[in-house]
């Protein structure tokens, strides 16, 4: 079993408006925090932009489909996501998020 991670508390480096990516259209975002240890990311969008608690999402670099995850822990403007693929140290921050 995996142990439990309390999310209750994220810090990012940067505000999470500065994070977000507004030249991407539609509901695309980024990768804010990446842990491997405990198998999530945390990613710049939530309930405010009508993320949904279960909801699979894409993680893309440079084009190319990476994985996916699943919506985990939903907050206003961020969530956190488990990694559904187990690829470890293979997610990083600034990775774009496709709803």
């Amino acid at each position: 079993t995996q142990p439990v991670v309390d999310l209750g508390k994220v810090s990012v480096g940067k505000p999470v408006s500065q994070m977000a990516s507004p030249e991407l259209p539609g509901k695309m975002g980024r990768i804010l925090v990446v842990n491997d240890e405990f198998n999530f990311v945390v990613v710049s969008f939530g309930k405010n932009d009508g993320l949904k608690g279960g909801e699979v999402l894409s993680i893309s670099r440079e084009g190319k489909l990476v994985g996916k995850v699943q919506v985990e822990k939903l907050y206003d403007a961020i969530s956190a996501e488990t990694i559904l693929d187990g690829k470890a140290g293979v997610y990083k921050e600034g990775d774009t998020v496709k709803l």
